[in-house]
């Protein structure tokens, strides 16, 4: 089977396309990604057994950009899928995400390709999260949470399949109306093989050696309830003097945290790493101590579950999670880690301050956590999910 997978940035990388795409290649299938291009990278080259087209190029950077906003009807955008399923005979369209779902649509209607909506994330949900934490008038114009509410519902309708990461997810849109049998959970989760060989990084190991470390990694902003963490450190360095606070990754809410540590002047208990490259960050997770995902119980987060949940379980790590559903109901479900309340400083303490006065319950969690993952929660077993369903899809295609 030939598929066409249609992700609105640059490629490579994001993770659930590259494990995506690995997937279909090791199943088979001819994989062609279509892909933003905003490095002015080549228009087409072949990473890892799949074909990568790139949008062409404009000369100025600024009509490169604005030119390709992966916005649902974009014309450069619909031409280019129009074209590379025209010219590649495609047999199946994967769309990964809201933003270009309904040019995805249109060209599989006019060309009779089923298409699949990778709903990886709630956007109307996101874009109200965005809204709230930054505030900016035109972020409310272009990532409006009622337009993105109608466009998931008129996706999720006409898709011919649709791809979840969590049950919550699916839930949601079979109250929305949305038929069962058309949805199918393919969770971020990772690839335990590749973990079971995992060593922790030695310049870790040696710069953290006598701390107790609590790692992050992903966005630094503040829906992402960080700020939560940062002001429960006072209160825990009291305890424990030896507690470091390791956050890695990028973004709007990097300078606040940084200054706010400062204030509270925690600058040895707070450890900035910035962006890191994915490959760079499971080592690090192995050489730390215990690791936390305090995501504010919003919408959104009600509805997804972090690839960090099961990267920490994978790793053997212990968690401490904020409330929100999924979140919440995996560690409880699977006794891997401790639960706290979403923004809620005090809750925070008390959670960390269990799990870091018992080296022994730090042990059981984790590894109840490592023993979920090797049961379920690993892209192998996903993976078997995202197959059977496509071949499905192929099957009823060419009756």
């Amino acid at each position: 089977m030939k598929i066409a997978l249609v992700w609105k940035d640059d490629y490579p990388w994001d993770i659930r396309v590259e494990k995506i795409g690995k997937t279909l290649v090791a199943c088979g299938h001819e994989t062609h990604i279509l892909a933003r291009n905003l490095k002015k990278n080549k228009t087409e080259e072949v990473v890892e057994r799949m074909i990568v087209h790139r949008l062409p190029p404009l000369r100025s950077d600024f009509f490169n950009t604005l030119s390709s906003i992966p916005a649902f009807f974009n014309p450069r955008w619909v031409w280019s899928l129009y074209r590379l399923c025209k010219r590649q005979t495609i047999d199946l369209i994967i769309v990964r995400d809201l933003p270009l779902m309904l040019g995805g649509l249109l060209v599989g209607r006019l060309l009779h390709i089923p298409v699949v909506f990778d709903m990886a994330e709630l956007y109307s949900a996101m874009w109200a999260d965005l809204n709230k934490a930054e505030g900016r008038f035109s972020d409310y114009l272009l990532k409006n949470p009622r337009v993105g509410k109608a466009l998931e519902r008129i996706a999720v309708k006409y898709a011919d399949h649709t791809l979840v990461v969590v049950e919550e997810a699916k839930a949601r849109l079979i109250e929305m109306g949305a038929a069962e049998h058309k949805i199918s959970i393919v969770s971020n989760t990772p690839s335990i093989k590749e973990f079971e060989r995992l060593q922790p990084a030695d310049q870790a190991v040696a710069r953290w050696n006598g701390k107790i470390v609590l790692l992050y990694h992903g966005h630094v902003n503040t829906a992402r309830g960080l700020e939560t963490v940062i002001q429960s450190m006072p209160a825990l360095v009291d305890q424990f003097k030896n507690l470091l606070l390791v956050l890695i990754g990028d973004g709007d809410g990097l300078i606040p945290f940084k200054i706010l540590t400062k204030q509270l002047q925690l600058e040895q208990h707070i450890e900035f790493t910035g962006w890191l490259p994915f490959d760079q960050i499971p080592p690090l997770i192995k050489a730390a101590t215990m690791c936390v995902i305090p995501h504010l119980a919003t919408e959104h987060k009600q509805t997804t579950i972090p690839n960090k949940l099961f990267d920490y379980m994978a790793c053997g790590k212990p968690v401490i999670v904020s409330d929100a559903g999924p979140l919440r109901r995996i560690v409880e479900e699977e006794n891997s880690g401790l639960v706290f309340v979403s923004g809620d400083v005090n809750s925070f303490i008390q959670a960390a301050t269990r799990m870091i006065s018992d080296p022994s319950l730090r042990q059981q969690l984790g590894g109840n956590g490592l023993e979920a993952v090797k049961r379920e929660y690993n892209w192998e077993h996903d993976a078997a999910i995202l197959n059977k369903r496509l071949e499905q899809l192929a099957a009823r295609a060419h009756r």
